[in-house]
């Protein structure tokens, strides 16, 4: 009850007579068949047309071959088909794989065979390759008036006339006009011996206007058009994340909560989802970033410094170094160049320590050093207690 009912027959399926007819009596016998697409052979036949009168030629039944036609004993006849009708979509199936009696085994048929331009295809079906392996593709010009298309698992790119046509045919040059030609000429031509039609699809002239007319929108299930909605906006979003991660990186904050709420040896757990994670961008400068990791931690941007965190041999983390005052300037993808190289992990880690309000207040930054003094030392503190075996 939908309007797609009957559509497999009403497009596909045409009426074929088989018949025995005896050449000396008045007698036949014949039945009438369904089919949904025509085999034709390939060997021996150098175009369609040689195909078609293969298929229709009748065959004589004489000698010790003879037809028992009921009433009449034996008789000679004539066997063979006829299409009382044909399908408003013909699927015309070329027998490219036959059964090689010498050598036991199916065997495909490269031989050139050509087939018209007269008429309006919808579909051509190819198969490159042997009997053992190959690769099936599909050229199809979906509209009337379109043009032609490759459409190749995944990937869909215009084809051209002789494409669709030509190059499809299969067979090859003479060795003689081979041997004459170059290198690179005779190995093309060698390929598309073994790149030939497979499936062709045509479709009767009086029926293309219906089965051919342009696509509109209410042609479109809602929930096919849901689903492609979808995947135009899924790929929106991943074009972004990557144009994001081209101008981007992480760049992952320890603080001493991190250290504190750690109940191993090491600095911090990096399983344990610990720190804050901060979006870097390349082109901002340090000092943006150093803001905004400021602004996150609610102090101000001279009450914190930011110490790069290197992964050593022994696997632990330990804080490296201050970023020196002398690179706050630069940006981001610097720092992550000259302080993250060392760090095995794509992100770029930092233990950030925060000035005392008390030091601040009586005019002195504890991590500016004075006299000439160079170095920095970081010592971190956990107490164990044995009654809990724990450390804290």
């Amino acid at each position: 009850d939908t309007e797609a009912e009957g559509a497999i027959q009403r497009l596909f399926v045409g009426k074929m007579k088989s018949y025995i007819k005896c050449i000396n009596v008045d007698y036949e016998s014949s039945r009438v068949e369904n089919f949904y697409d025509i085999q034709l052979n390939v060997k021996g036949c150098k175009t369609l047309r040689d195909s078609f009168v293969n298929y229709v030629d009748m065959e004589t039944l004489d000698g010790e071959n003879k037809y028992h036609a009921e009433g009449h004993g034996l008789q000679d006849a004539k066997k063979g088909v006829i299409f009382e009708t044909l399908p408003p979509v013909l699927h015309l199936q070329l027998k490219r794989f036959e059964y090689d009696i010498e050598h036991d085994a199916m065997v495909k048929i490269n031989d050139r065979h050509e087939f018209p331009q007269d008429i309006d295809l919808a579909e051509v079906l190819v198969h490159s390759g042997d009997l053992h392996g190959g690769h099936y593709f599909a050229l199809i010009k979906p509209e009337k008036e379109d043009k032609w298309f490759r459409f190749d698992d995944d990937r869909v790119c215009p084809a051209t006339q002789r494409e669709v046509l030509d190059d499809n045919f299969g067979g090859t040059e003479s060795l003689e006009n081979l041997a004459a030609m170059p290198l690179v000429v005779r190995r093309i031509i060698s390929h598309k011996q073994f790149t030939n039609a497979y499936m062709l699809v045509y479709i009767r002239n009086n029926a293309i206007d219906e089965f051919l007319k342009p696509l509109t929108e209410k042609d479109i299930p809602e929930h096919l058009q849901r689903r492609l909605d979808d995947e135009i906006a899924a790929q929106e979003v991943r074009r972004k994340e990557r144009a994001e991660a081209l101008m981007s990186f992480n760049a992952l904050v320890i603080s001493d909560e991190d250290f504190k709420t750690h109940d191993g040896c090491d600095l911090f757990s990096p399983r344990s989802g610990a720190g804050k994670l901060f979006k870097a961008r390349r082109q901002d400068g340090f000092l943006t970033f150093r803001q905004t990791v400021a602004e996150t931690y609610g102090v101000a941007e001279d009450e914190l410094r930011l110490w790069t965190l290197v992964k050593r041999q022994n696997e632990t983390i330990r804080t490296d170094i201050p970023i020196p005052e002398t690179e706050w300037k630069d940006n981001m993808e610097h720092i992550k160049d000259r302080y993250g190289t060392r760090s095995p992990a794509a992100e770029l880690k930092f233990y950030v320590e925060f000035c005392e309000r008390s030091a601040k207040a009586n005019g002195r930054i504890p991590w500016v050093p004075s006299g000439g003094q160079t170095g920095y030392i970081m010592i971190f503190v956990k107490y164990y207690d044995p009654l809990v075996s724990k450390l804290e």
